[in-house]
């Protein structure tokens, strides 16, 4: 089973229903990429469906986002600092029962 990769997109998978967004990179024989529309007479190209190409965005903005929430940070530390600071054990306990019930449950 031998496909040629065609400039401007594959020739045998379309793009995923309802994707309406691509991008394309080329790469010469040295493998450095472009991102030209499409490859020259002696490149290679790849073709992203609109799906990849929103995946591709998401990890970008997910791995510049810290994910810490720096008032709740703050308002604890002062909490902590004045002795003020009170847990809820039985809270907590259900916390950690849930989380281990949905990890042994994957």
């Amino acid at each position: 089973m031998s496909d040629k990769i065609q400039p401007g997109g594959v020739n045998r998978y379309g793009p995923v229903a309802g994707s309406s967004r691509s991008s394309s990179v080329s790469a010469d024989k040295t493998g450095s990429a472009s991102s030209s529309g499409a490859a020259g007479k002696r490149g290679d190209s790849v073709s992203l469906t609109g799906e990849a190409s929103l995946l591709q965005e998401a990890h970008a903005a997910a791995s510049g986002a810290s994910g810490v929430n720096s008032a709740l940070v703050s308002e604890v530390k002062q909490q902590l600092r004045d002795g003020t600071y009170k847990s809820d054990p039985q809270m907590i306990a259900s916390k950690m029962l849930k989380t281990e019930w949905e990890l042994a449950s994957t």
